[in-house]
């Protein structure tokens, strides 16, 4: 078949080398698509567990190329669109049709007489993935938005103006300059020879005096440009880094999301009672920096059992899909059963689960002074779920009052000195109730490799009466800075015994 002159499908794949290697012929009259099954024998034949088998069906007649979703109309994309089961949709030679839920089959639309080449370039295959992501609604579309360039137009705007008036200041500050020493040199030759020299020490100084202070001037001027400058950039920075992190975000979504639906597809059609989902874990860091996570919550008819990371995830996926088609290919269901070990959704439950972070400002200790407060405990998902009563307190070496003489007044001072800080983690309350049980807080302070806990308590306001005296000794200018510019995180974590009970009842089985 000579493809130059033949309407076809040819696929997109990951990997460039593999891409266009797979051309499928759109014959006169209709090209079925779907599952290879005894009752079943499409023209392309697909597999996977969202290829249905009568998927789609592309008519070529007329001149036109129609596609009409049918049974796999939910896992059918058009350029980035479901089409309805049984509506009509003209293909046209540059289109994109993804099939399957994980966008298990990417192809584009060649017609006769066309360019097919120019096509891979122009819609490589994670472009083509994430225009459906985008198009469903599950990231946002990728590209500078008006938005974006207006904000990058208005930075570099406001950058050029800052450099042309500091070239402004400091041309003004060299003509000022020049003018007086004019002035000064015109005043010494007019008067040259009427001034005694006591007089002419006076007026060099009086002149030496004047250009300092245009010269101090002019140099606080261009500073406070220079400072604006800088602040400027820092900005655009923290906008750019924001900007990136957003679209590596996306992308991750992208991936995650698709296999998400996959696997609770695989779980619901083998009678697995497990579900995932997707959350956005967002943290502080210590140094109060903002980074968000991908995580994968695993429930058990409701009860949420742990979370999954997107690299465990794909790990599970493919033994998902192994164990799939063994399921498929076993004629008696009802005696299909798996080992807890290599159930690829069972885990075992944690002790213990995070409720959220709590953080506490330690510049307080830079000058000796305690802080104690309560404060927001701030879940994964960036929500207040409690609040925590803590506090740290500079104390002496027998763990007792500061004597006067060892106050310092400022920061500096403490270098070389030993340091004694008492650390308090006193109540909770407003917990969870799902999670209210065996609660405990865990930290870690300055260089520790270990975190410190207190005790397990039970209920939603839990009092833990807990503290604990650390030591710095010597006083280092790294811990001064940790102490200024970091904070102490505390991590609240409790046991949802429901979940626990859940996964003890699932004993690895499908259908339950």
């Amino acid at each position: 078949v000579n493809l130059n002159k033949t309407p076809h499908l040819t696929n997109l794949n990951e990997d460039d080398l593999l891409t266009g290697k797979l051309n499928y012929v759109l014959k006169d009259g209709e090209t079925k698509i779907g599952k290879k099954m005894s009752n079943n024998n499409p023209d392309v034949a697909l597999s996977g567990l969202s290829i249905a088998a009568n998927h789609c069906v592309i008519k070529n007649s007329g001149g036109k190329i129609l596609l009409t979703a049918l049974d796999g109309a939910a896992e059918t994309f058009h350029n980035g669109v479901n089409p309805k089961k049984g509506e009509e949709v003209e293909l046209k030679h540059g289109d994109r049709l993804v099939l399957g839920s994980s966008y298990n089959y990417v192809f584009l639309v060649c017609l006769p007489g066309q360019n097919k080449q120019e096509l891979f370039t122009m819609s490589p295959h994670d472009e083509v993935c994430k225009e459906v992501a985008a198009k469903q609604g599950e990231l946002r579309q990728q590209g500078m938005s008006a938005e974006d360039i207006k904000k990058r137009e208005d930075f570099e705007k406001k950058m050029k103006d800052a450099e042309a008036a500091k070239k402004k200041a400091e041309e003004e500050a060299k003509r000022a300059l020049e003018l007086k020493e004019q002035e000064f040199q015109k005043k010494m030759k007019e008067m040259e020879e009427k001034m005694n020299n006591e007089e002419k020490r006076r007026m060099q100084q009086e002149f030496e005096k004047q250009k300092n202070e245009a010269e101090a001037k002019a140099k606080a001027a261009m500073e406070k440009l220079e400072k604006e400058k800088r602040e400027m950039e820092r900005k655009e920075r923290e906008r750019t880094a924001a900007d990136t992190e957003l679209k590596l975000l996306d992308e991750k979504l992208m991936h995650v999301l698709p296999l998400v639906k996959e696997a609770n597809m695989i779980a619901k059609e083998i009678g697995k009672n497990h579900a995932l989902s997707t959350k956005l874990a967002v943290t502080i860091t210590a140094a109060k920096k903002r980074k968000t996570e991908v995580v994968i919550p695993v429930s058990l008819n409701g009860n949420r059992l742990y979370d999954w990371d997107v690299e465990k995830l794909d790990n599970r996926i493919y033994i998902m899909r192994d164990f799939y088609e063994k399921w498929c290919e076993t004629e008696d269901k009802a005696s299909f059963t798996i080992d807890e070990s290599e159930d690829p959704w069972w885990d075992p439950v944690e002790g213990g689960r995070m409720i959220g972070k709590a953080q506490l400002v330690l510049e307080a200790l830079t000058m000796q002074l305690e802080n104690e407060a309560n404060v927001k405990i701030i879940s994964n998902e960036g929500k207040p779920c409690g609040t925590l009563s803590v506090g740290v307190y500079p104390v002496s070496k027998d763990g007792g009052e500061i004597a006067d003489e060892d106050l310092v007044e400022e920061p500096s001072q403490l270098l070389g000195t030993r340091m004694d800080v008492l650390i308090k983690v006193n109540k909770a309350s407003g917990l969870p109730a799902n999670l209210a049980n065996d609660v405990t807080v865990k930290y870690n302070w300055y260089l520790d490799d270990a975190a410190s806990a207190t005790d397990a308590k039970d209920g939603a306001s839990p009092d833990f009466a807990y503290q604990k005296k650390v030591t710095q000794d010597p006083v280092t200018q790294k811990f001064i800075d940790y102490l200024a510019k970091e904070t102490l995180v505390f991590e609240v974590y409790g046991v949802d015994k429901s979940a626990v009970a859940a996964a003890g009842k699932s004993g690895g089985m499908f259908g339950l």
